[in-house]
């Protein structure tokens, strides 16, 4: 199943370039705790030199903040909608919870542009209905570093970004 899905998401960005990505982000982003290869994407269109970098990367956040939202929407359900979850997401959830209301922003920026698991982060942001707003900005300004890093990487070789952080 999950093949199948990466299969689809990989056509929609051949058949439809940055439309197409917008929409896989936004598909791959909105699947909660089930990843989906979405920064390979990002790194292949990267490659093909057609696309600016920057575009690119606009192109994945955007459908990130889409994508993300999703568990946000949960978040802002409670407990009872996520009540199926395994009781360590839950306490990791709370963690996370705590995290948002001292650090905000910078919490959420901080966890969209490092490879982890999100939905946990979008569902504690909506249990304490952090503002959908400070949420969605921040969720994009990580994922769009993240997503530049990683089509620059496809657009220049990783050789390019190894001399930016190799002194």
């Amino acid at each position: 199943m999950a093949l199948d899905l990466a299969a689809f998401l990989s056509s929609l960005v051949q058949n439809y370039g940055l439309a197409g990505l917008l929409f896989a982000s936004i598909i791959a982003n909105a699947s909660l705790f089930l990843p989906l290869p979405i920064d390979i994407l990002v790194f292949l269109l990267g490659t093909t030199k057609f696309f600016n970098p920057f575009f690119i990367a606009i192109a994945a956040a955007l459908g990130a903040v889409v994508g993300e939202s999703v568990g946000y929407v949960v978040g802002l359900g409670g407990h009872r909608l996520i009540g199926r979850v395994a009781q360590e997401s839950i306490e990791k959830i709370e963690e996370f919870r705590e995290k948002i209301k001292t650090f905000g922003m910078l919490f959420i920026i901080g966890f969209a542009f490092v490879p982890f698991p999100f939905d946990l982060i979008g569902i504690a942001s909506g249990m304490i209905k952090y503002d959908w707003k400070r949420f969605a900005l921040a969720v994009f300004i990580g994922k769009f570093f993240r997503y530049t890093l990683i089509a620059f990487a496809g657009f220049y070789g990783l050789e390019f970004l190894a001399k930016i952080f190799v002194v």
